[in-house]
């Protein structure tokens, strides 16, 4: 297998990278993941998984929810927890835990930036907020639901308290010490 690719949607993504991967362990080389690790509980653990299936020279390549770098309690309670409990998310990382995390999981520099500018992502901000506006007067607790998880995501990242955010790491080959 050359690569796998893990998506939130995906059937097995609770049983685990190594679910997907061979029975025979034989490494793979690269691991995309698409707003999947954000649902996981320990996050380390996602990413140490993804690094043991790795073989020397493979990438891992992410795009997730990132809460932003240096948020007080406040901020944290006022945009973050919101976005969790309408999207059933454990907690968002930072980019800063993001790096670490990959880090302590064995990749050697991580790269973790935003996906775009929160001027570019303007327009998906409009339309979550169109779609908010839209719900207002109906009596659907569904659409209310997803409405609020609309109102959570536009809010959090016009504040710039929350971010898309795009990461690749390699597992560094194992030097022949020649």
């Amino acid at each position: 297998m050359n690569a796998l690719t893990v998506t939130r949607r995906s059937e097995n993504v609770r049983g685990g990278i190594s679910a997907h991967c061979s029975s025979a362990g034989i490494p793979i080389g690269r691991v995309r993941t698409s707003r999947a690790w954000e649902s996981m509980p320990d996050k380390l653990q996602v990413h140490t998984e993804a690094f043991r299936v790795l073989k020397p020279g493979g990438r891992y390549l992410g795009y997730d929810w990132l809460a932003a770098d240096g948020l007080d309690l406040a901020d944290h309670e006022q945009y973050i927890e919101p976005i969790c409990q309408y999207h059933g998310i454990p907690d968002l990382d930072t980019p800063t835990q993001l790096d670490e995390r990959l880090r302590q999981a064995g990749f050697a520099e991580p790269q973790v930036t935003p996906v775009e500018s929160p001027a570019d992502m303007h327009r998906t901000w409009d339309l979550l907020e169109r779609h908010d506006q839209l719900a207002h007067g109906l009596n659907d607790p569904v659409i209310a639901f997803m409405s609020s998880g609309a109102k959570a995501l536009y809010q959090g990242a016009r504040a710039n308290k929350f971010t898309i955010g795009r990461w690749e790491a390699e597992k560094r080959p194992v030097s022949s010490g020649l």
